[in-house]
């Protein structure tokens, strides 16, 4: 489809500068911080080790010994965050200790502790920091719930749902346990609520479909909430919802549960009369958030604040909805508060009840479609703006039949699934995708100033910038258990601010504890493990990424055949890569030379392209290497 002419795209990516509001909105979060806040054990721990240890994952293990770490932590920050972390896109080490963070204000206090803003000193990337007491977790006999808090918490894969706040990781000292959070900045609902005395019919829609989203989401993980209220209930940066707090929460498969337990306002018949319950009192606390967003309090609340009279209420269901609540909530709300839990309708039916305001489908219509910037195997990418916001995108349009011809529709659909969930500041965004009769649509970041390969053509300079960033973007992906599977400079892009976007995620794969026996990528960038055809695991992209750093050196890939009359070259770079024939050409300039002698790149290179992918440099060595951490020039 030819594309449509647009008068004028604006020189500043709106959807670039959507993500620094976000990052403005932290900035005046942490301004106006008090100096010092500190976090003071209050009393000896009472718990040892071997209560920690009941099971074979325990809740604290011993790692580290900190013994100079700070009693009090009295630092403010002005964070500039990038909007997702990196270093904590891994499992829990035991590294990490309070040294580590910056902290500003405190969040909030609760039961066992407080919640402190703070900054990751390294990557400047925001958190909300929980401290809780050992001594405290001990008196009130909470060990155990605080353990299956975590663990439940843990098993949610970083990222993997928009509604459910994210736990990173956790550490401890001699006295207390930090948990390392998502910071959601738009605080609780409750407080909104409060603010405003009720919602809109449409906003209460809109949130009632993003509760009723991260709880089928839940369910579906077998995890039951049992403490659903809009004091558990975070605001993101992007007015996203985010259910927080899973004290309550357990995890069962076909079983049902006696304890009674959550907030009373919120309980269930089937709880107050110590019946076994299941998913279903998630059910119900939905309903009653339809309720309280509508009315502004709870449907089974009294006026004398007496709690018999609201238990009675709650065993009974006896609540009254407001006339100038419209017919389709009543029909949600009725259906959600039924005194059986069997009665109720289930989160499938929630989400397609027609009260329920659900995203908007994109269309092509809604964008202007500008000049073509590129042109690949199964269609064009072209710029474009959206029309309502104006906001910039680059709009890949894919066809079906040549997808279908070459039997890559699984492809595509495992790219999407794992793109759309990335979320760093060097990978590039899959903001949607949409489709019609013969085309499908992807919606992603538009970065400006094209293929890194284009840009290193014409300046033939190398930035060891390049390498940290690409390492990093590949710690993230790494982490989430991501393996690209394409690394190369035609699949690295630069954003407007110079930003390298990793690209291109057809060969993606998520593998957590697996090993993949596809062939596929690029060959100059193929590492032995899948020339030979014998499994391999995320340490291919290592062998990629020592492959570019050569390149960006030396000018060209370090298994590239001598030019002479070779009449098949694949096959000598099929050997060379079989073998790690790795050679330093004479024509490297001299200031490369003397660049190269004196950090010692050839060893950093030589660690990354070695045979044995497990003799490979990990990531965390990459960053650490002297060569990537004593520059910070970049040429981009």
């Amino acid at each position: 489809m030819p594309p449509n002419t647009i008068r004028h795209v604006e020189s500043k990516i709106k959807n670039l500068a959507l993500e620094k509001g976000k990052e403005n909105i932290q900035k005046t979060a942490v301004k106006n911080a008090t100096a010092k806040r500190g976090v003071t054990a209050k009393t000896q721990v009472k718990a040892d080790s071997k209560q920690a240890s009941e099971k074979n994952k325990p809740l604290l293990p011993k790692t580290r010994n900190d013994s100079t770490e700070k009693n009090e932590v009295q630092k403010s920050c002005t964070p500039t965050a990038p909007s997702t972390p990196c270093r904590l896109n891994k499992p829990s080490t035991g590294k990490w200790c309070i040294d580590d963070f910056e902290i500003a204000k405190i969040l909030g206090q609760g039961k066992f502790g407080h919640v402190y803003l703070a900054r990751e000193k390294r990557d400047k990337f925001i958190v909300a920091l929980k401290v809780m007491f050992k001594s405290e977790l001990v008196d009130y006999r909470f060990e155990k719930q605080f353990q299956r808090e975590v663990e439940i918490q843990s098993q949610l894969e970083y990222e993997s749902h928009p509604n459910v706040l994210k736990l990173y990781d956790y550490f401890f000292d001699e006295k207390r346990v930090f948990l390392i959070m998502e910071y959601a900045p738009g605080g609780e609902l409750y407080k909104e609520l409060t603010k405003q005395g009720r919602f809109t019919e449409r906003e209460s829609s809109k949130y009632i479909f993003q509760i009723a989203n991260a709880l089928n989401y839940l369910h579906q993980m077998n995890i039951i909430h049992r403490d659903i209220k809009p004091e558990n209930i975070l605001i993101g940066a992007d007015g996203c919802l985010k259910i927080a707090d899973f004290g309550w929460s357990i995890q069962v498969k076909n079983e049902r549960r006696m304890t009674m337990c959550g907030t009373l306002d919120y309980l269930p018949p089937e709880m107050l009369e110590k019946k076994p319950h299941a998913q279903h009192v998630d059910l119900w606390t939905l309903g009653v958030l339809c309720y309280e967003f509508l009315c502004g309090c709870p449907p089974f609340e009294v006026s004398n604040g007496k709690a018999s009279e609201t238990y009675e209420k709650i065993k009974k269901v006896e609540f009254t909805i407001p006339l100038y609540i419209s017919d389709q909530a009543s029909d949600l709300i009725k259906k959600l508060l039924k005194h059986d839990p069997e009665d109720r309708i289930n989160l499938t039916q929630v989400l397609s009840h027609p009260w329920i305001v659900k995203p908007r489908r994109w269309c092509l219509d809604d964008f202007e479609v500008g000049k073509p910037l590129g042109k690949g195997r199964f269609g064009h990418v072209y710029m474009a703006r959206e029309k309502r916001s104006g906001y910039v995108v680059a709009l890949k349009i894919l066809f079906k039949t040549q997808l279908q011809s070459l039997q890559v529709e699984c492809q595509l659909r495992r790219e999407i699934e794992i793109q759309s969930h990335l979320r760093h500041p060097n990978i590039l965004r899959l903001y949607g995708y949409f489709y019609d009769e013969k085309r499908v649509f992807l919606i992603l970041e538009y970065a400006p100033k094209g293929e890194l390969f284009k840009l290193l053509q014409i300046t033939h300079k190398f930035s060891e910038n390049v390498a940290s960033r690409l390492a990093n973007a590949l710690r993230y992906l790494h982490g989430k258990h991501v393996i690209h599977r394409d690394i190369k400079p035609e699949n690295i892009l630069i954003g407007l601010d110079g930003q390298l976007k990793i690209s291109d995620f057809g060969w993606s794969v998520h593998a957590p504890g697996q090993r993949r026996m596809t062939m596929c990528g690029t060959l100059d960038y193929l590492p032995p493990e899948m020339v030979v055809t014998v499994p391999h695991n995320h340490k291919v992209d290592l062998w990629s990424l020592g492959v570019l750093c050569f390149e960006f050196i030396v000018g060209s890939a370090p298994f590239e055949p001598d030019s002479g009359p070779e009449t098949f070259p694949y096959t000598k770079t099929y050997h060379n890569i079989v073998h790690s024939d790795i050679k330093f050409p004479e024509s490297v300039t001299d200031v490369a030379k003397d660049f190269i002698k004196g950090v010692s790149v050839n060893y950093i290179v030589a660690k990354l392209l070695r045979k044995d992918p497990e003799e490979r440099f990990t990531i965390d060595q990459v960053l650490d290497h002297p060569w990537i951490t004593m520059h910070n020039k970049t040429i981009l």
